[in-house]
């Protein structure tokens, strides 16, 4: 061992005892700036990353109500298109208000740090100003397809805001399910419910229904009921890790089940049978259902923020006692480094001056008095 270190001994040997004090200092201060960096960076990695997913949270309200307004739109020109013209003029209110909703989240878009939305954003507005100059005077079906080729791009954009914040990869329980009812499973259910809306809405309106338009709506009956006995299933985790959701969303939750039973439970009956109810009845039932859904996003919607800047709150809060507590270390270190220099140098002066003084005095009996226990 000790030819393994004689370079390192004999380096040592030939420095005097305060450049060895320094070197031993210096050592200690770069590897605990180095521990404490590392903390830090871990630290405000983690910020960074809940801060994004905060940021992306952001954008979901106008992003949510842009994709309930074009939903309304293509239920309102299929009413109009079914031969109801007493709709006429809110369609002209409807479209000019998705407009508007577009522009919000455009410019939203625009100054937000969640990057890589902006090219999906100019394909719904390009698509929807198309298909507004037209839609009227469409077929029915062609409206509603291609209002729903908009929509489609509106859920895949609030799935893109979703991947490039961050918020798919939440880390906790409670706020990734929150998280997955406002990205996924809400918004799903929304459009599978719109879709029976207005597939219903258009058949009452004709008083006729095709016999692959009534499976069609038994399909997105199905579509409903999965996704909301998946928001059940992660709800119910999100309760078990933070029971106190429970008592804020479960009310809603359950109520929403109940709407879309009824709503689904009737649709074919109504549909089929295109009896029964007026058309705008139909769509105001429809609506309700949406409405409810809505409410319920905006609460999950509001979970999920609240969660996100206490988890942001409790690492900022985190990463200052860091601070403070390596600038109180750094402090007691270099304070006994300084104390320790010292005991050891004023040790040796005092050696070094008594052999002086018996030197000059020639004075071999005198004893060399310290005050110390230190061997050295």
């Amino acid at each position: 061992m000790k030819s393994l270190l004689s370079p390192l001994i004999k380096f040592l040997s030939s420095i005097s005892y305060r450049a060895k004090f320094m070197l031993i200092g210096v050592i200690a201060i770069t590897y605990t700036s180095f521990l404490v960096y590392q903390s830090y960076s871990a630290h405000n990695q983690s910020i960074q990353f809940s801060q994004k997913e905060l940021d992306g949270a952001k954008l979901l309200p106008n992003l949510k109500e842009l994709l309930l307004e074009t939903q309304k739109l293509r239920g309102t020109t299929a009413v109009f298109l079914g031969g109801n013209t007493q709709v006429a003029g809110k369609i002209s209110v409807l479209s000019n208000s998705t407009k508007e909703k577009l522009k919000v989240v455009k410019n939203e878009i625009n100054i937000s740090p969640i990057k890589g939305l902006e090219s999906l954003v100019s394909g719904i507005e390009n698509q929807l100003k198309n298909i507004n100059t037209s839609a009227t005077t469409m077929s029915a079906k062609k409206a509603f397809s291609d209002y729903t080729s908009v929509v489609q791009k509106e859920l895949d954009l609030i799935v893109l805001v979703g991947d490039n914040s961050n918020l798919i990869l939440d880390p906790d329980l409670d706020s990734f399910y929150m998280m997955d009812a406002v990205i996924n499973k809400l918004p799903q259910i929304f459009e599978a419910t719109g879709k029976v809306r207005g597939l219903g809405t258009l058949a009452l309106a004709k008083g006729s229904i095709e016999k692959h338009q009534e499976l069609k709506l038994l399909q997105l009956m199905s579509v409903d009921y999965y996704n909301y006995h998946a928001l059940e299933g992660g709800f119910g985790s999100a309760y078990t890790a933070n029971k106190s959701i429970k008592d804020r969303l479960d009310s809603l939750k359950v109520s929403l089940g109940e709407k879309l039973k009824q709503f689904d439970n009737s649709s074919v009956n109504y549909a089929s049978k295109a009896r029964g109810m007026d058309s705008l009845e139909y769509f105001q039932k429809g609506t309700g259902v949406i409405d409810t859904a809505n409410t319920l996003y905006n609460k999950a919607l509001g979970e999920l923020t609240t969660l996100l800047q206490i988890r942001v709150d409790k690492l900022q809060k985190k990463e200052n006692m860091l601070i403070i507590e390596a600038v109180a270390f750094a402090t007691f270190l270099f304070a006994f480094f300084v104390a320790f220099y010292h005991s050891v140098s004023g040790t040796v002066n005092s050696v070094v001056s008594q052999l002086k003084e018996i030197e000059e005095n020639k004075d071999l009996s005198k004893d060399i008095m310290i005050d110390t226990k230190d061997e050295l």
